[in-house]
């Protein structure tokens, strides 16, 4: 009941009381002897009533009693039965009692808090006179058996935890071994020859495992399991170990056996675990029990005692150390000279108004209140105060405890949790909070909140160019910076490692949106000047992307937020460096189509949507001499797709391979139909760079070939630079053995990616394709003309020996300028827009093949 109990409650009180009844009942016992009492009781208190869970007598009376706490109409009375620390012994009737003793004496047993959980209950002879002295002793060993109880409620609670957190943390991992005793057969498990230090591959007997123990513990451990496979005694022990590196350890070794119908050992087996650090944090609890134990015996904190006249008539060593005044000096002094203003000026009439009223705000409550120490220091302080009587007069017993270190070590864990070590800005818990509390306010209000993500570009490859540590002191530098440009208008938080966020603090109405200024914010944290850095001597200059929106928490969840605001910085990525992107309505209007298309781009090959477009290729003659195929989605919620928005998306989720296959598979079955019509052309494939370096993907490309009965000469695959430069190795592999195969390889969008000329010469390429960018530029196909980069690339395929197909021809002037300077295959919506289905099997049975 303990491992989430905190309150030390009635229920917790019944609890110890059971658990630790031999020392209490001693203790009854003994007192009952001193006082000359009839009978002592140990009860817990509830619901008007005191039951009993503890008995000492000197006669025979009933083991269970329970005491009621009369309820009278007299108010003295009510307000005993209401607060149990002030009920009279008259009050507590027992009907179960010798009508010859009585309830004399009784003392509360309080918790932590000085609540009442119990009672200890003492009944006299109905004519005996209690001294003075046997009451205060009485009252003593109440006091004393709450301190007691308290610690066993504690030392539980720790206890408790302690074994929650073991249960939670996984210290060691358990190795198991087998022994088949007739065969003499040994198995263990891999864990057990981690634990030993030596190669599975060494051969482990029983008696060289043992030799592994120390000598103390060898002689333990040979006639354990020499008990266990004669005796069919199990063992579970703990021994000092040596592996095979020399490194001292702790093991826990169990065994158990197995017999036949005879009785016989068929074989023993069991566990082998390397406790040393499991012994390690026994050994720290043990010490750290031990220290719990020794400051409640010693009861290390400041004790001081006034009397009602606010004089500090007793102090022990620990408050002359606190406050650091001499015991002299204390006692007979004032307890204000403990008090800072305002508490010191206003202490005096404190005291005369509880004398007045009876009235405390602090008496039996625990409260965190500052104390002044001599040389002039504040320090906050736990204080507990309780009342007593002494010799007729009322004193108050302080419990002081220094809870400074404790407040500065919660300071410590906030900012831990809040703060970004590196910047000291806030981090991304800390904006959870605060975005949350914004949006509640906005939507309260029927208002918008604007925020931006921020990315510093190409921070990891500055990392591995001048180290983590430089990083670090790049970034702070740019959150310093970021901070002065944001003004108080704006709140900056660290985010992810390389990334910031800023957020409006204010709000506005979807109206006056423009009130955010937006764009003079966004290029305030755009500028250059921002970024430029100091690494010792050194003067570096990084860059930023952002993505920016302004957003509606009515319609938009702080989930939402932070994924429209990733989309955004994705997008401004892509014009890096000081990329930007700004969702308006529109914008956020897309990322939600976005998000809905990776949802859906998974089940595009299941559902049929896919369709496969051919766009044809003609040669300088005009005959057709390949197809490219293109696919085409329809979905049934938007529509066409484009392959620019769903493409990308398929990469990045991995759809692609899906989706990839199935294209193999639908020109195959293309290529078969034109062979069924006697023609015999190519069809050319685009393939990702996620494809290409995947090696089931050329073992499905080949196994469908094979299938279909398609020579792979008819099949070209297409490359993008970017794929080329994924992995250069493995795709420069992969191209040339399915080269040897018979398949054509095709570089697409040549010129807008980053290969190497010198690496492009040793693959093996059959065509180049000048990119529809690159074409877009020609307009003028007289002698004269000139077009630098397509000219370029028609002189490298030249160079390679391979042929060139320029893409994206639209007019006439486009296609004589490309025939001109020598430009072998032409593609694009002048010579015809890509066919589906039907228009296509049109097509092909009236066009002119070369």
């Amino acid at each position: 009941m303990f491992k989430y109990k905190i309150k030390f409650d009635s229920d917790a009180f019944t609890v110890l009381v059971s658990d630790e009844a031999v020392y209490l009942q001693e203790k009854l016992d003994t007192l009952l002897k001193i006082l000359g009492a009839e009978a002592l009781f140990i009860g817990v208190v509830g619901n008007h009533k005191i039951s009993t869970l503890l008995m000492a007598s000197s006669r025979a009376i009933e083991q269970t009693i329970t005491f009621t706490i009369n309820n009278s109409h007299n108010d003295t009375a009510e307000r005993e039965a209401k607060d149990p620390n002030h009920i009279h012994s008259s009050s507590i009737i027992c009907t179960n009692l010798p009508n010859e003793i009585e309830v004399s004496m009784n003392a509360p047993i309080s918790n932590e808090n000085a609540g009442t959980v119990g009672m200890l209950i003492g009944c006299f002879a109905a004519s005996a006179d209690v001294e003075p002295l046997k009451k205060k002793l009485f009252e003593t060993v109440a006091e004393q058996l709450s301190a007691y109880l308290q610690k066993c409620f504690l030392n539980k609670q720790t206890t408790a935890q302690l074994g929650l957190l073991s249960d939670i943390q996984s210290i060691a991992k358990i190795g198991a071994w087998e022994y088949h005793y007739h065969a003499k057969d040994v198995f263990w498990s891999d864990e057990i020859y981690r634990i030993y230090g030596v190669s599975k591959n060494q051969s482990l007997t029983p008696n060289e495992a043992m030799s592994f123990y120390a000598p103390q513990s060898q002689e333990k451990i040979k006639r354990a399991f020499h008990d266990l496979t004669t005796n069919l005694e199990a063992y579970d022990l703990e021994l000092a170990f040596t592996d095979a590196s020399g490194n001292a350890k702790w093991v826990r070794t169990t065994g158990n056996s197995e017999v036949d119908q005879q009785g016989k050992v068929v074989r023993v087996y069991g566990t082998f675990e390397d406790v040393t650090e499991a012994r390690l944090i026994s050994a720290r609890l043990k010490e750290h029990t031990e220290t719990l134990e020794n400051i409640w015996n010693n009861l290390n904190d400041a004790v001081i005692t006034i009397n009602s006249e606010g004089q500090i008539r007793q102090c022990n060593e620990v408050a002359v150390r606190l406050f650091g005044y001499d015991k002299s000096e204390l006692i007979g002094a004032n307890v204000a000279m403990l008090m800072p203003q305002p508490y010191a000026m206003k202490h005096d009439s404190y005291m005369q108004h509880y004398k007045a009223t009876g009235e405390a705000k602090i008496i039996g409550v625990g409260r965190q209140l500052p104390a002044r120490r001599k040389n002039g220091d504040v320090f906050q302080m736990e204080l507990s105060l309780t009342e007593s009587v002494e010799k007729g007069e009322k004193q108050y017993i302080g419990l002081v405890r220094d809870i400074t270190e404790r407040l500065e070590a919660q300071d410590a864990i906030y900012n831990l949790a809040f703060t970004d070590n590196v910047t000291q800005l806030r981090n991304s818990q800390w904006f959870e909070r605060e975005a949350k509390e914004l949006m509640f306010e906005a939507m309260r209000k029927n208002h918008c909140i604007y925020a931006v993500l921020l990315d510093v570009d190409k921070m990891a490859s500055f990392n591995q160019r001048f180290g983590f540590n430089a990083g670090d002191k790049a970034l702070k530098q740019i959150a310093d910076k970021l901070q002065t440009v944001i003004g108080n208008e704006y709140a900056i938080f660290k985010f992810d490692a390389d990334a910031f966020i800023i957020l409006s603090r204010r709000t506005a109405c979807k109206s006056e949106i423009s009130a955010f200024s937006a764009h003079l914010l966004e290029s305030a944290l755009l500028n250059a000047e921002n970024y430029k850095i100091k690494i010792g001597d050194a003067r570096q200059t990084l860059s930023c992307s952002a993505g920016s929106a302004i957003f509606d928490p009515s319609e938009h969840s702080f989930e939402t937020m932070l994924s429209v605001l990733e989309h955004a910085l994705r997008n401004a990525k892509k014009s890096a460096p000081f990329g930007l992107c700004h969702l308006a309505k529109d914008g956020i209007r897309e990322y939600d189509k976005f998000v809905a298309l990776q949802e859906k781009v998974h089940s595009v090959v299941k559902n049929g949507e896919l369709r496969l477009a051919f766009q044809p290729q003609f040669n300088v003659s005009g005959n057709v001499v390949a197809f490219e195929a293109l696919v085409r989605w329809h979905s049934p919620d938007f529509g066409w797709v484009s392959p620019a928005d769903f493409i990308p998306i398929a990469e990045e989720n991995g759809a692609i391979y899906v989706i990839g296959e199935w294209v193999v598979s639908r020109a195959c079955d293309a290529l078969n139909e034109l062979i069924t019509m006697g023609i015999q052309t190519t069809v050319a494939i685009n393939i990702s760079a996620m494809q290409i370096v995947i090696p089931e993907f050329s073992l499905f490309l080949i196994r469908t070939l094979k299938e279909k009965n398609i020579p792979p000469q008819l099949l070209i695959l297409e490359l993008t630079e970017t794929a080329l430069v994924s992995d250069m190795t493995l795709v420069r592999n992969t191209m040339h053995e399915l080269a040897e195969l018979g398949f054509q390889f095709s570089i697409d969008d040549f010129g807008t990616g980053y290969s190497s000329l010198a690496y492009l010469k040793e693959l093996p390429i059959s065509e180049l394709k000048v990119d529809k960018y690159f074409v877009d530029d020609i307009d003028s196909d007289s002698d004269n003309a000139e077009f630098v980069i397509v000219d370029a690339i028609i002189n490298i395929a030249k160079a390679l020996g391979v042929q060139c197909v320029a893409e994206g021809v639209e007019n006439e002037v486009q296609r004589n300028y490309l025939s001109r300077i020598g430009c072998d295959i032409f593609q694009g919506y002048h010579f015809s827009k890509p066919l589906l289905d039907e228009d296509w099997r049109r097509f092909i049975r009236s066009a002119h093949f070369s």
